[in-house]
């Protein structure tokens, strides 16, 4: 029996994939946040009028309040908003009545009206995970902004941001619950935009509109099917891997209650006839056994691996396919189909 531990699992993904693509998977707007420059490579700020319009770029970089610093407007007015700043410290900043957590990205509404604006830009086509999360951050007014997530101008989500989601002593704040969330699949073309906005609310007044805003786009790899399962009409699949997000392996359509493995090469390989319709998409000198396979009554199996949010780990490639054996079949075994894994 193969009784593996989810780290050896990757350990031997590590060791037997193909070598990682050299562009960057994951765009965390946080962590990638930029005081020096505008745009930051995937990432810019900026804001638009009330009435909508085309992005301006801030080219004003400066304090906000409470040690909170950001891109915000030039000139005249409360706090030259609006803003999207991030707070750089290691500890909760408080500004009045707004409490703004470490190493978090804090964007507000301009006094007239004006939306802040987070956008990222796909630098290439494909398949991309993304995710934001939204609170409010002023305890007393509370927070009465609006929040949008658009891709190239049309709405993800859309909603209210009428409470304050952290806790009121400065001295204490350490927790921060975001509850309006967002994430999806999706399939963009290069130059597509997604924004995260920030309004001023159904009241129509900026104050005490400081919100929070968790952005990540992670690039999805790719799951590639290869032939059909033979002796069987059984299927192996996988869902299209992302970083930070469960990846599953499952078999289905194949005998009830039989035993196999799933193994895992480098990929690359010519096929290997097995059989007359019965191909080897293995490599075999990198061939390692994997994952041990019970099927259940009704022919299926399934295992989840929990990928970790690990650019490293991006772009590594193997090939898997099972082997299931004895089985009540003619030929008294099954090879499934194979699977290509990008990550």
């Amino acid at each position: 029996m193969l009784a593996r531990t989810l780290s050896a699992v990757f350990a031997v993904w590590l060791t037997v994939a193909a070598a990682p693509r050299s562009f960057a998977q994951i765009w965390e707007a946080a962590a990638d946040y930029s005081s020096v420059a505008n745009p930051n490579g995937a990432w810019s700020y900026g804001w638009t009028p009330l009435a909508g319009g085309p992005l301006t770029l801030f080219t004003n970089y400066g304090p906000f309040c409470g040690g909170v610093s950001g891109w915000r407007l030039t000139g005249p007015g409360v706090f030259n908003l609006p803003l999207v700043g991030k707070n750089h410290s290691a500890s909760t900043l408080c500004c009045t009545t707004v409490r703004m957590p470490p190493g978090r990205i804090i964007m507000h509404p301009g006094i007239s009206g004006q939306k802040a604006i987070l956008r990222w830009t796909a630098p290439a086509s494909g398949s991309y995970y993304v995710s934001a999360a939204v609170g409010g951050l002023d305890f007393s007014f509370p927070t009465n902004s609006d929040f949008a997530l658009r891709l190239n101008g049309v709405d993800l989500l859309a909603t209210p941001v009428s409470t304050f989601d952290g806790p009121s002593d400065c001295a204490t704040a350490t927790a921060y619950s975001t509850p309006h969330v967002y994430a999806a699949l999706l399939t963009l073309v290069a130059g597509d935009v997604v924004d995260a906005v920030v309004g001023y609310g159904t009241n129509l007044a900026f104050n005490g509109d400081s919100t929070l805003v968790d952005l990540s786009i992670v690039a999805a790899g790719v799951t590639a099917v290869l032939g059909t399962s033979c002796n069987d009409p059984s299927a192996l699949n996988a869902n299209t891997p992302v970083l930070g997000q469960p990846l599953t392996m499952a078999l289905s359509g194949a005998p009830p209650a039989v035993s196999g493995v799933v193994f895992m090469s480098v990929p690359g390989a010519v096929p290997l006839v097995l059989a007359p319709g019965c191909l080897v998409y293995l490599d075999l000198p990198t061939i390692y056994p994997l994952l041990d396979v019970f099927t259940d009554a009704a022919g299926n199996w399934s295992y989840v691996f929990p990928l970790p949010l690990n650019p490293t780990l991006s772009g590594f490639r193997a090939v898997f396919q099972g082997l299931l054996a004895p089985t009540p079949t003619p030929a008294g075994y099954v090879v499934t189909n194979g699977l290509d894994i990008t990550l």
